[in-house]
C-alpha cells in the first residue's frame, strides 16, 4: 500500500514495480504462444520489406548513370511498387495481429483486477478510498486500452523499422553506417533528458486523476448529505482544486512535450549531414558508388518518421506504463475470497437431543408388578 501525502489517513492500492509489471505482462503473452508468434513474425517481415525501395532506388541511380537499357530501369521500377504494396499489407496485417493481442491479454488482465477489486475487505477500500479504485478501472485501464489499439502496434513496427534500417546502413558501407550513428547520442541525450523529467510527471497525473475522481465520487455518493448541510460550495471548490491540479500537470508534460521535439530535429539534421557528408567523400574517392550513397541517404531518412514515432510516442507509452503498474499492482493482490470450510458436511435434518434416548411407547415394567 501507499500513503497519500495529500490525504492523511489514506492509503492508496499498490503500485507494481516496473519488474513486476513486465514479468505479469510476458507471463500473459506466454499464454498465447501461437498468436504471439504469428504477429511477431508479420511485423519483423514487414519492418524488412520496408528496406526493399530504398535499396532498390539506389541500385536504380547506378543504372541510370551507367546508361542501362529501359527494360532495367522498368524491373526495378516494377520491384519498388510490389515491394511498397506488399509491405504495406503486411504492416496492416501486423497491426491487427498485434492489436488482438494486445487487447486479448488486457482483456484477462481486466477480468484479474475485477475480480480482485470485488474481494478486497471493506476496511483496505475505506482507507485507500473508491476514487482510486474507480481511476484504476476506469481512466487507468482507457489509457492502456488506447496505447494497444492504436499507439501500440505503431510503436512495435517503429522500433523494428529502426533497428533493421540501422543493421541495412551499416551493412551497405560501414563508413556510411558510422556517419549515421553519429545521431544517435543526439537522440540518446534528447531522451534521456524527456526521460528524467516526464516520469515523475505521469506517476503524479496518474495519482491526481484519482483523486479528482474521489472527490466527484465522495460528492455524489453522498448528495442528499451535502445538501442537507448545505456544503456544495466546499465539494464543488475541492472538486475544482484536484481538477485544476490535473490540468496544470497535463499542461507542464505538454510544454516538456514541445521542447522534446526540438531536440529530435537537431539529432535528424545532425545525422542527415553526417551521411551526405561521408557519401561525398567516399563517392569522390570512388569508395563507394552514386547509388550507395543515395541508398545510405535514404535509409536515414526514412528513420525519421519511425524514430520521431518512438520517441513522441514515449509520451503515451510512458503514461501507459504508469496506469500498468497501477492494475497490476490490483491484479498481484493477494486472494482474500472466502473458502469452503473443510470436513464433512453437517446433517440437514434437527439437530439430535443430548440426552438420553425416550422411548415411543409405554413403559415396561421390569420390576414387580404395580399394586392395584
Amino acid at each position: 500500500m501507499t500513503a497519500d501525502p495529500r490525504t492523511p489517513g489514506r492509503t492508496l492500492l499498490p503500485v507494481a514495480s516496473a519488474r513486476q509489471t513486465w514479468t505479469t505482462l510476458a507471463a500473459r503473452f506466454r499464454e498465447r504462444p501461437g498468436l504471439s508468434a504469428t504477429a511477431a513474425t508479420v511485423l519483423v517481415v514487414a519492418a524488412a520489406g520496408g528496406l526493399v525501395a530504398p535499396w532498390v532506388l539506389g541500385r536504380l541511380v547506378d543504372d541510370v548513370i551507367a546508361d542501362a537499357p529501359a527494360s532495367r530501369i522498368a524491373g526495378r521500377v516494377a520491384v519498388i511498387a510490389a515491394a511498397a504494396v506488399l509491405t504495406g499489407l503486411l504492416t496492416a496485417l501486423g497491426a491487427a495481429l498485434a492489436s488482438r493481442l494486445g487487447e486479448t491479454v488486457l482483456a484477462r488482465l481486466r477480468e484479474r483486477v475485477l475480480d480482485r477489486a470485488l474481494h478486497l475487505p471493506s476496511a483496505t477500500l475505506e482507507r485507500a478510498g473508491t476514487g482510486d479504485l474507480l481511476a484504476r478501472v476506469g481512466d487507468d485501464v482507457a489509457v492502456v486500452t488506447n496505447v494497444i489499439a492504436v499507439s501500440g502496434p505503431a510503436f512495435v513496427g517503429a522500433l523494428l523499422s529502426v533497428l533493421l534500417t540501422v543493421f541495412g546502413l551499416v551493412a551497405l558501407d560501414w563508413r556510411l553506417g558510422l556517419a549515421g550513428l553519429v545521431a544517435a547520442p543526439a537522440y540518446a541525450l534528447a531522451l534521456r533528458w524527456y526521460l528524467r523529467r516526464s516520469a515523475p510527471y505521469y506517476a503524479r497525473e496518474r495519482i491526481a486523476t484519482g483523486e479528482r475522481t474521489q472527490a466527484m465520487a465522495g460528492a455524489l455518493r453522498g448528495a442528499a448529505t451535502v445538501r442537507a448541510y448545505r456544503t456544495e460550495d466546499a465539494h464543488v471548490a475541492a472538486i475544482a482544486e484536484r481538477s485544476g491540479v490535473a490540468r496544470d500537470l497535463s499542461l507542464e508534460i505538454f510544454n516538456l512535450h514541445t521542447r522534446f521535439g526540438l531536440r529530435i530535429n537537431r539529432s535528424e539534421f545532425l545525422g542527415l549531414a553526417a551521411v551526405l557528408v561521408a557519401g561525398f567523400f567516399l563517392v569522390r574517392d570512388d569508395l563507394v558508388t552514386v547509388g550507395a550513397a543515395t541508398t545510405a541517404a535514404l535509409y536515414f531518412h526514412r528513420l525519421f518518421n519511425p524514430i520521431g514515432l518512438l520517441l513522441m510516442e514515449s509520451d503515451s507509452v510512458l503514461q501507459a506504463g504508469a496506469s500498468l503498474a497501477r492494475l497490476v499492482g490490483v491484479a498481484e493482490l493477494p486472494d482474500t475470497a472466502p473458502t469452503a470450510a473443510s470436513g464433512p458436511p453437517a446433517a440437514s435434518g434437527p439437530p439430535a437431543a443430548s440426552g438420553p434416548p425416550t422411548a415411543s411407547g409405554p413403559p415396561t415394567a421390569s420390576g414387580p408388578a404395580a399394586r392395584p
